[in-house]
């Protein structure tokens, strides 16, 4: 109480601070006994935050020694202070245990290697981490994941698309494929040539087409290649293509090929051409005849 007032402990007016919780009047003024947590209190009564006068400092004796350093706890090492004498240094090379005032690692976490004084995350690539370990400063793994085999004690990757591969060599592909010559070839889809995955064709089996689904559909009899089902490009040897009606049509018979308006241009051997047709030669006592008309 200060000229009859109840003063607050933090009353600048009344010379209080801030992280004052108990105090005294003297001379009118206010002198602190007690201050809150994080603070400390100086010979004149005036508490004063540690964190203001020591980096890193959360709790102090007084404005030189820290008792304990900011975020010891943090889930990020890098952003924990630790105390090194009556220092806090920030825990930048991610120590469990901070040797020097310049930050070296004397201790690391499980799983990191000390290197330089500097505490490194194993990369445990590929590896069951339940079988993951740090002996003698050494990432160590003993059981790979799948895709993965065991080189010493590191998981290396194996083939593209191969699930198990004891000693980098093939023996079971991933889904979606199949071992083909100690490699893992993608299940195409049926009657498909080239494929991006099991359900996606980009290139189809002669004598099919590429549907709007990206599978492969057969063209019409006779078509070894078409753009849809009704419009083929290209006839088995037998047939040949009417432009027209973009199909296979029988070639006439004993006709070898044909002209642009389908009309006969060789015959097979024993017939002979005429007006673009194909008529069987005579034989008379083993003796060839050919009948010639204009």
């Amino acid at each position: 109480m200060i000229s009859n007032l109840c003063i607050l402990c933090t009353d600048t007016t009344y010379s209080g601070s801030s992280g004052c919780s108990s105090c005294v009047n003297i001379n009118n003024f206010v002198s602190c006994t007690k201050c809150d947590d994080t603070y400390f209190l100086t010979t004149t009564g005036v508490c004063n935050q540690c964190s203001v006068y020591i980096p890193g400092g959360l709790r102090c004796r007084d404005q030189n020694t820290p008792t304990q350093c900011q975020n010891d706890f943090d889930a990020t090492y890098t952003n924990r202070y630790y105390l090194v004498g009556i220092t806090c240094i920030q825990n930048t090379k991610k120590c469990r245990k901070i040797s020097d005032i310049h930050g070296n690692c004397s201790i690391c976490y499980p799983d990191y290697t000390l290197l330089n004084g500097e505490c490194t995350l194993c990369p445990f690539t590929g590896c069951d981490t339940t079988t993951a370990s740090v002996v003698a400063n050494v990432c160590t793994c003993t059981v790979c994941l799948s895709g993965y085999y065991l080189s010493g004690a590191n998981c290396l990757a194996c083939p593209l698309n191969c699930a198990v591969c004891p000693a980098g060599t093939c023996t079971a592909c991933s889904p979606g494929y199949h071992l083909s010559v100690g490699s893992c070839v993608i299940n195409a889809p049926a009657n498909c040539k080239v494929a991006t995955s099991s359900v996606v064709c980009t290139t189809c089996q002669p004598g099919y087409y590429k549907g709007v689904d990206n599978l492969c559909y057969s063209c019409q009899s006779n078509c070894l290649t078409c753009t849809t089902r009704f419009a083929c490009s290209t006839c088995a040897i037998t047939h040949y293509l009417h432009i027209a009606q973009s199909a296979c049509l029988p070639l006439p018979a004993q006709c070898i090929t044909i002209d642009a308006n389908y009309a006969c241009t060789l015959c097979s051997h024993g017939y002979y051409l005429s007006n673009g047709y194909c008529l069987p030669c005579k034989v008379e006592l083993g003796t060839v005849i050919f009948a010639l008309f204009s």
